[in-house]
């Protein structure tokens, strides 16, 4: 069962919105217009580890999510709690298996940000955002790897100590497209 609620005029075109029997609305635009957000997921990773590793490697914190419409831009916000003790400590943002928040060119170190703590006694909180458009209706998952240039990272803690913390967050927001 549908019902047609009405028709209006939207930017010179006539629009026809449905009420459909499953309670949607169509076109969605008539709701939702461009810019609107249809979603927000997050996950906090809360526990620590360290990585040694020169390869990116995953950091344990991902969020997956399934964009309504095509035409729909994922905004990733991610806050990410680090120290590495005099060592580079580099983060890479990924859609599935495919990296995002590149370099345009290739200088070398491809990286999606860059953290580096002189003392271990501060902690870094790297900030990450990026505007995706995955392009499908399929569900996506985003991750974020790390790796560091030499040395030990460490993710939510000190290096020296383990005795304070602070969680890492990954967000999604889906924006209308």
């Amino acid at each position: 069962m549908e019902y047609q609620l009405m028709e209006y005029l939207l930017d010179g075109d006539l629009m026809t919105v449905t009420i459909n029997g499953n309670g949607t609305i169509t076109p969605t635009s008539a709701i939702q217009p461009a810019g609107s957000i249809l979603q927000v997921l997050s996950n906090v990773k809360d526990d620590t580890s360290s990585t040694a590793s020169t390869s990116f490697v995953d950091i344990g914190l991902s969020q997956a999510i399934t964009p309504a419409s095509t035409s729909s831009k994922i905004f990733i916000i991610a806050n990410v709690a680090l120290n590495d003790h005099h060592a580079v400590l580099s983060l890479n943002l990924m859609r599935d298996s495919t990296n995002i928040c590149q370099p345009a060119t290739d200088p070398g170190q491809n990286m999606s940000a860059v953290a580096y703590v002189s003392d271990e006694t501060y902690m870094l909180h790297t900030p990450l955002t990026f505007l995706d458009s995955p392009n499908t209706t399929n569900e996506v998952t985003y991750k974020i790897q790390w790796k560091v240039n030499e040395g030990t990272g460490y993710l939510n803690r000190y290096s020296d100590a383990d005795n304070w913390y602070r969680p890492s967050q990954l967000t999604l927001m889906e924006v209308a497209g």
